[in-house]
């Protein structure tokens, strides 16, 4: 019997291993990258976004320009996967094969952001064949990167070096053992090695799984069906492409062409978590086809000392919906005390601006949910009462819980001085 790895931890897991100790630092900023392929030809666009939960938006940022090209612009023509080497200073993409007459050129290059440049490794081919329709690509923690082909349904490791395939097995869904359709979407793995993947067919069925990866290989990959993320009941998300956010503890976003947005759902069940249009330049982005990825895995965290002394650079929080900007944010950090709410504030603030305030980071959601279940959390004219005084022995108990467990959290991996 083959023994099999499954690529993911538990929750308790994942509270001591938020920072995943890589042979790389981690980043102080979140690095998210989208690329976008035109319908109907053109080249190929690769971007940095920047999502603002203040503004309630994700801006693109075109990257810088290589071998003469505007700036962004790749002479890859079709790619539906892209990559982030584990350091984060290389982005892998995949130009879609299909056939000698239609799709791209089945090829593997990289834009190296620290020159910035561009390269083309090879064909990417298994047994001497190019790898059809590959719509997928994701580096695992360890630094294996992975690739799935829509057309044969199969999941494959690539060496970056040669462009090399190694098949890995066919997707298939655990519950029913059969073949899982990989049609467009992607996949990505968190900081603590769990693998995502999202498929568009509708009777894959279509949505969110976890994927294992067999050992030994090539075996079949099973994957356990999560759900499906909606806008309402009936209205589904066409996604090109998948990241995770808070650079690989967060929760996933997946770039959706036919409304132009981010949308941000939740890793556990996929449900909806926001709706974020595209910007470029000011003006709502055209996305069409293309891929997303997350850069290197793992955060640096900062203290409230350190917030309070530096500037967000534009960064705001949201805390029981409302929007804490520096100014605000400030006054919280500084007058901090353990007597009153203001240190669970403060405490979360600092966690929030550590994560770019993304969900589905467990000790701040707790604290959040908590937070926003007491009474008399606002002030009669609607203002966060962040220095509230407790009610009661036991909210005050309940309150230190929280804020120690945020206070080991921002002290998990100082990054003070990067």
């Amino acid at each position: 019997m083959n023994k099999r790895l499954l690529i993911g931890l538990t929750v308790a897991a994942l509270l001591t291993l938020v920072v995943v100790p890589l042979t790389v630092q981690p980043q102080s900023i979140e690095q998210l990258y989208l690329v976008n392929s035109p319908i109907g030809g053109g080249l190929t666009k690769l971007f940095r976004v920047e999502i603002n939960s203040g503004s309630s938006v994700a801006n693109l940022y075109p990257l810088p320009a290589v071998n003469g090209l505007d700036p962004g612009e790749i002479p890859f023509t079709t790619v539906h996967a892209l990559a982030a080497s584990i350091d984060g200073k290389k982005l892998y993409v995949i130009d879609k094969y299909i056939n000698t007459v239609k799709g791209g050129t089945g090829q593997l290059g990289y834009y190296d952001l620290a020159t910035p440049s561009w390269w083309v490794i090879d064909y990417v081919k298994h047994s001497g064949s190019i790898v059809p329709g590959i719509v997928c690509a994701a580096f695992s923690p360890d630094g294996i990167l992975y690739a799935a082909s829509e057309i044969t349904d199969s999941l494959y490791i690539v060496d970056p070096n040669t462009a090399i395939a190694t098949l890995v097995g066919e997707v298939r869904n655990k519950a029913d053992d059969t073949t899982v359709n990989v049609v467009g979407a992607d996949m990505v793995f968190a900081a603590d090695g769990t693998l995502y993947f999202w498929t568009n067919r509708i009777d894959a069925p279509r949505g969110l799984y976890k994927l294992e990866i067999p050992d030994p290989i090539p075996d079949s990959v099973y994957g356990t069906y999560i759900g499906e993320t909606k806008r309402i009941p009936d209205t589904f998300f066409f996604f090109t492409g998948m990241a995770i956010r808070a650079n690989g503890i967060g929760d996933l976003v997946g770039s959706n062409k036919d409304n132009n947005e981010m949308i941000v759902y939740s890793k556990t069940d996929a449900s909806l978590i926001a709706m974020l249009p595209m910007y470029l330049n000011g003006s709502q982005f055209d996305h069409q086809y293309g891929d997303m990825t997350v850069g290197q895995l793992g955060i640096c965290t900062r203290t409230i000392g350190y917030w309070k002394n530096h500037p967000w650079n534009g960064q705001t929080v949201n805390i029981c919906g409302e929007t804490v900007d520096e100014e605000l944010g400030m006054q919280i950090l500084w007058d901090a005390r353990g007597k009153d709410f203001s240190m669970f504030f403060a405490q979360l603030v600092a966690a929030k601006l550590n994560t770019y305030d993304s969900s589905g980071v467990p000790v701040i959601d707790d604290a959040l949910a908590w937070l926003c279940s007491q009474p008399d959390i606002f002030t009669k004219d609607g203002e966060l009462n962040w220095h509230k005084s407790f009610d009661s022995k036991d909210q005050k108990q309940v309150a230190s819980t929280h804020w120690e467990a945020l206070d080991k959290f921002n002290n998990e991996y100082h990054c003070e001085d990067r």
